[in-house]
Parts: structure tokens; C-alpha cells; sequence
């Protein structure tokens, strides 16, 4: 009996699942013309099923940020994937898992390749592996290996002078303390105390661990920090008010802090400060009070910008020039001209310059003009020249006498005038051969005159109309002895020389009896021996005695007679005699310079004089056309006209208390008692001092120095 069957749920026939069968079949054609593989799809399920369920097992304890055990690496997933490890230092974590603990906590990372079939897939894993555990023993010898102390900037072993970094612990938990050989100097906190002078220091560091200990040693040098030694200016210093204060240092600083003070707690006026010095020494430009006596102190700032301890106090008091022995004057200052250049020796030793500088006679090492003072550089052009106590100039060299009685020379070498044994110019100072016990010098055109202490007269340079007075007309590049009258023997018992300037070629000395002499050329008459023949050795001048003073210029010479009386011989076509005379005739014995008295000091340029007289007054005749008598205008003088008399024209102060005058190549120079120095005339290459090298001055002019 058949089942019946309920009405609206009827079996399927044929043709339905006939229907179902091909839909089926076309759905399996689709995945295979999309390359979508059943196998394909299921493989990348499985390894992303197993990428995301994979993890490491951890020994009981560790964990990623922790490892000191091995670990268990999965080798394959839940869904039939194969897993493979990779590691980034094998030495440390294997690809199986092992773990060899480093000395060292070090990261390492793992990572795991997933796969099944074609498709895989990577997992890292970071990991921390603590350091192997180490005894104490192996505690305190790693830890004294890596051991250091830490240096303040700039600072090293060889060089402290700062504060010292010294640890206190190991990275192995060692404790770590330190002994000093000198406490007072480095503590075993590293506190650095800088000592006077330089000294070596061990620090000793002590490294320990429960009962194991080891040390380690470190020999370090602290660098001196002694007091800044300042340069002997105590007491008083005269005529000088623009003292250079100066020091020394065991160790270069980038700044220096002056003060000078009226009080020498210095609580009083405060004359000066100035902390931004970057050299040590100050040129003192303000005015100075006579008879006050001033203190001093310095300090240094190191790189770091530390200041040093204050110096030691020093004091100085300063006098008027006329306060000062007239025999004094040129040895404690002095003034030196050339031809577009200008020396000046102060009261300290030292000697500047400013001018033209093309052969290096401004002697500062180089060959650059300077329109203000530079400071004359010692030997290599390195420190400075010291010690100096007269000098000379002419042309383009310059001359130094220091108080050893060595001489020094520097410029133009071209005729061997520099006196080293050759031709060659210098920019720095450079020593003359041979002599010793020299008490003065003097500069001619091409040659220079030594007096010794022995009253003997020395030459050397040019000599082609026999101004060396050693009986030849040959050039000497070392210094010749000046021979005795005629030849015979050795000009002696001198007392002065003059070498006559920048244009002069003939000699000139003084004896202690009186006497005058003369050598070199003498067309004009200027050696005044009644003749007109050059003379290769010393002849007498005729007419006046007890002569005090000598000065020769380019074709003349004066005379100064112990009655102040002024003589002169040679040429008078620019009225250099002074005898009221413009005349292409020379005379050629010296003849008295009438109403002309009273004078203490003269000076003869190349075509001029200057003279002070008694009242502070100064007075100038001969050649003019640069303005270098100074009196307003440029109108030649065969006569002595005062120096100065426009300034009071025009409302200006007179032009008096000189106390030393020098004359030069067209120009003229004065020191007054207030010590500021006065220069007119001609101002080649800046050589008057003024600021400019731009023309001549008529009138004096004040320095700025």
C-alpha cells in the first residue's frame, strides 16, 4: 500500500535536482576561471589560523622581557602548517629554543615562518636575555675593565683643571671608592683644587663586591694655576703718563679682568676696570694724577668661564718729565724719525712705531702701514722687545740699544745697514754682530754708527764716501772699528756720535775733551776742517771746544758749545747755518748762530734744525717747504724762528714746556712736560702720528698715542 503524501509538500522529481546538479558544476567552473583554487584558500586559512594562535612557551619565570631559560618553539600548527625559527643571534637564542645567557643583558628577536602548501607567513617575536649571572670575582674584574673616570670639557689625563666625575658603582652591583695622593689637590669626591704649579696626582679606585675587591689606578696631571705675575712697575714712573701694565700667565685664558684703583683694598676711586682684556697688557690712556699713587690687580678667565683668583696688588706712582735730570731724559724716553716712519721708546723698555712699513721698520713682523702705534716685536717676531734704552731710525731701518749693551736692527737691509753679515730686510729684530758694551747709537742714510763703553766708535753699512772711517769706501755688513786721525790707530775717548739722518754720508763724534770730529763725505763743508775733501778717517773740526753736543744733517752739522751757544758748518742753501744767510756758498768751519743763546738741546734733520732753549720754548730754521719749522707757513728760515707762534694766533694754547725736540727727514717732533708728544711737518705714510697720511701739518699737532 503506498504512502500518501500531504498536499502542498510534494516530493522532487528529477528535473530538480537535475537543476541543483548543474548549478553546482557552474560554480566550480567560476572558482577555476577566477584562480581561486579550493586548495589555495584553504592552505592561507590555515596558516592564518595558526599565525594568530602561535606563541613561545616560557621556562616558569620568564617571559619576552625576561629570558634566562630555554624555550619551546612550536614546530608545526593546529592546522597542519609547518613552523621554522630564525634567530637574531644565534649565539644567544638557537633555532631550536636554546638559550646561553650573554654576559651582557642583550635583545634578541625570533621569528617564525608559517607555512603550508604554497602560502606562508612570518611572526617576530622580541626577547630580553638577561646576562648570565657571574660570581663576585667576575663582578669586580668586569667592572674594574670598564672602569673610567669622566673629564670635564677639554680636559684628559694629562690636562685637569676642572672638576672630576668618579663613580661610585659597577654595572655588576661593585661598590666603588676612591683615595687620592694628594687631597689638597684632587678629592676623592673629585673636587679639584688647582695648585700653584703644575702636579701629578694618583687616584686609586677600589672596587669590591662581597669579600672580593681589586683596584685601579690612575695617574692624572693638574695644570698649575699660579698667581698672574705682573711686570715689575712698582714704585714710580717717570715721565711717563700712559703707563703699559702687563703680566704673565702659566696658562693661556680667553679674558682678562684689570682694575686700577686708588686704594689698594680698592675700595677707593675706581680708575679703571675693564674685564674684557683678551691680552695681557694694557696700554693706560687716561689721564693720570702726579704724585698719586695707583694699585693695580688682574685675573684670568678660563675656557670653561671660570675666574681665577685676583693677582697680588701692585702700585705705581707717576712724575712729571721735569722732574727728571736732564741727562735723564733721552735715556728714559726717547724719539727716533725716519723717512715716512716714526719710533718712540717708552719709559717700560719697549719700543712702538706707526708709519709706513713696506721694508718691516715698524719691526712688528709683518709689512702692513699702520697709521697708530705698534708695539716692536722681539726675536723671530715672537713676545716683544724689552729691556730697550735708546733708538734710532733712518731711511726705512730702524736700531734698538738695549740696556745689556747688545743693538738691534730691523727694515731695509739693501746696503748691509742692519749689521747681521747680510743683505736682507727684516721685519722683526734681528741682533748686530759683534758688539758689546754699546752705550749709544746713531743712523745715517745707509750706515750706522756704535759707541762702547770704552769710548771707541763702531760702523757698519754703506761706505762709498768713507762715513764707516775705516780708510776704504767698501760696504760693511758687520761693524768695523773707526780708525784714530790719519789712520793711525783707534778713534777713542768718545762721549757721542751722530751718523747725520736720513740723507747724511757723513760721521760725526764727540770727544770727552770737547774736541769734534769728522769723517765721510764733505763737499758742503759739514766736517768743518776747513776743507772740502772726503775724508775715509776722522779729522778734527776747527774754530770752537768744549763742545757738548753734536748733530749732523744731510749736508751740514751743528754744534752745541757748554755756553748754550749754537754753531754750524756746511751747506747754506736753505739757510741751515742760521747765519742770515741763503747762499749756494757752504762754509766749512763752523760759525756762530749770533743772539741765539740759552739753548740746551738740538736736533739737525736733512735740511733743517730744531733747538729748545732754557724756557721751554722751541725754535726752528732752514728748509720749510713741508711745514716742518712749524711756524704756520712754508717759507725757508736762514735764522731761528720760534716754533709755534700761529697756535696762539688762533686762539690756541702756546707751544711751550718741551722738554725734548728731534728733528727728521722734513718733518719734527716734540715731547712736552705733560708727556703728550707734538709732530708737524711733512706726513709721508703717517709718520707724524696724527691719524692720516693725507698732507703736512704747519703747526704742531698733538700725537694720538
Amino acid at each position: 500500500m503506498g504512502e500518501r503524501v500531504k498536499e502542498g509538500h510534494k516530493a522532487p522529481g528529477r528535473d530538480a535536482i537535475s537543476l541543483a546538479l548543474l548549478g553546482f558544476l557552474a560554480f566550480l567552473a567560476l572558482l577555476t576561471t577566477t584562480g581561486c583554487p579550493v586548495t589555495s584558500l584553504a592552505q592561507a586559512a590555515a596558516v592564518a589560523a595558526d599565525k594568530a594562535s602561535l606563541q613561545i612557551t616560557f621556562s616558569s619565570g620568564d617571559s619576552a622581557s625576561s629570558v634566562t631559560q630555554d624555550l619551546t618553539l612550536p614546530a608545526g600548527g593546529a592546522n597542519g602548517t609547518a613552523i621554522s625559527w630564525a634567530s637574531s643571534n644565534t649565539d644567544i637564542v638557537s633555532t631550536t629554543g636554546a638559550v646561553t645567557r650573554p654576559k651582557t643583558t642583550t635583545d634578541v628577536s625570533l621569528t617564525a615562518t608559517i607555512s603550508k602548501g604554497s602560502e606562508s607567513d612570518t611572526k617576530p617575536f622580541p626577547l630580553t636575555v638577561l646576562q648570565a649571572p657571574v660570581t663576585d670575582a667576575q663582578a669586580v674584574a668586569v667592572d674594574k675593565a670598564s672602569l673610567q673616570i669622566t673629564f670635564a670639557s677639554g680636559d684628559s689625563a694629562a690636562s685637569v683643571t676642572q672638576n672630576l666625575t668618579l663613580p661610585t658603582a659597577g654595572e655588576n652591583s661593585t661598590a666603588i671608592s676612591w683615595a687620592s695622593t694628594n687631597t689638597g689637590i684632587v678629592g676623592t669626591t673629585g673636587v679639584v683644587t688647582r695648585p700653584a704649579t703644575t702636579t701629578d696626582v694618583t687616584l686609586t679606585a677600589t672596587i669590591s663586591k662581597g669579600s672580593t675587591s681589586d683596584t685601579k689606578l690612575f695617574p692624572i696631571t693638574i695644570i698649575g694655576d699660579a698667581p698672574i705675575t705682573q711686570s715689575p712697575l712698582n714704585g714710580q714712573v717717570k715721565s711717563d703718563r700712559r703707563p703699559l701694565l702687563d703680566w704673565q700667565e702659566a696658562t693661556p685664558s680667553t679674558a682678562y679682568h684689570l682694575q686700577v684703583n686708588t686704594s689698594s683694598d680698592f675700595s677707593g676711586a675706581v680708575i679703571l676696570e675693564d674685564s674684557g682684556l683678551a691680552a695681557s697688557e694694557y696700554q693706560i690712556i687716561l689721564p693720570l694724577t702726579d704724585h698719586t699713587i695707583y694699585y693695580w690687580r688682574v685675573r684670568s678667565k678660563n675656557y670653561s668661564g671660570v675666574w681665577s683668583n685676583w693677582s697680588s696688588v701692585s702700585s705705581f706712582q707717576v712724575l712729571l718729565v721735569r722732574e727728571v735730570a736732564p741727562a735723564d731724559l733721552y735715556r728714559l724716553h726717547s724719539i727716533a724719525s725716519g723717512a715716512s716712519f716714526t719710533l718712540t721708546l717708552r719709559t717700560d723698555g719697549t719700543v712702538w712705531a706707526w708709519g709706513s712699513n713696506s721694508d718691516g721698520q715698524l719691526g712688528n713682523a709683518s709689512y702692513s702701514d699702520s697709521l697708530s702705534p705698534v708695539r716692536v716685536k722681539g726675536v723671530g717676531g715672537s713676545v716683544y722687545l724689552t729691556d730697550v734704552i735708546s733708538v734710532a731710525a733712518s731711511g726705512s731701518s730702524s736700531y734698538a740699544l738695549k740696556s745689556d749693551g747688545s743693538v738691534w736692527a730691523w727694515g731695509n737691509n739693501g746696503s748691509a745697514q742692519l749689521g747681521d753679515g747680510s743683505y736682507t730686510k727684516s721685519p722683526y729684530p734681528i741682533q748686530v754682530q759683534t758688539l758689546t758694551g754699546v752705550v749709544s747709537i746713531s743712523a745715517g742714510r745707509y750706515h750706522c754708527l756704535a759707541l762702547r763703553n770704552d769710548g771707541t766708535v763702531w760702523a757698519w753699512g754703506y761706505n762709498g764716501n768713507g762715513q764707516l772711517g775705516d780708510n776704504t769706501t767698501f760696504t760693511r755688513t758687520t761693524p768695523v772699528q773707526v780708525l784714530g786721525a790719519s789712520g793711525s790707530g783707534y778713534l777713542s775717548g768718545i762721549s757721542a756720535v751722530s751718523a747725520g739722518g736720513c740723507q747724511s754720508l757723513h760721521s760725526l763724534a764727540l770727544a770727552s775733551d770737547g774736541t769734534t770730529w769728522g769723517w765721510g763725505y764733505n763737499g758742503d763743508g759739514s766736517l768743518g776742517d776747513g776743507s772740502w775733501n772726503q775724508c775715509e778717517t776722522p779729522v778734527q773740526t776747527s774754530g770752537p771746544t768744549s763742545v757738548i753736543h753734536i748733530s749732523g744733517g744731510a749736508s751740514f752739522s751743528i754744534l752745541l758749545k757748554s755756553d748754550n751757544s749754537v754753531w754750524a758748518c756746511g751747506s747754506r742753501s736753505y739757510g741751515e747755518c742760521g747765519d742770515g744767510t741763503y747762499s749756494s756758498q757752504s762754509i766749512n768751519i763752523p760759525k756762530k748762530i749770533d743772539s741765539f743763546t740759552g739753548i740746551t738741546i738740538m736736533s739737525a734733520g736733512d735740511f733743517h734744525s730744531i733747538a729748545l732753549r732754557s724756557d721751554g720754548t722751541v725754535w726752528a730754521w732752514g728748509y720749510n717747504a713741508n711745514g716742518q719749522l712749524g711756524m704756520g707757513n712754508t717759507a725757508n728760515r736762514c735764522t731761528p724762528g720760534m716754533v709755534g707762534p700761529a697756535l696762539e694766533h688762533q686762539g690756541l694754547a702756546s707751544f711751550d714746556g718741551v722738554t725734548m725736540v728731534v728733528a727728521g727727514l722734513q718733518s719734527s717732533f716734540a715731547l712736552k712736560s705733560d708727556q703728550t708728544m707734538w709732530a708737524w711737518g711733512y706726513d709721508g705714510g703717517g709718520k707724524l702720528g696724527i691719524g692720516s697720511s693725507s698732507g703736512n701739518s704747519l703747526n704742531p699737532v698733538q700725537v694720538i698715542w
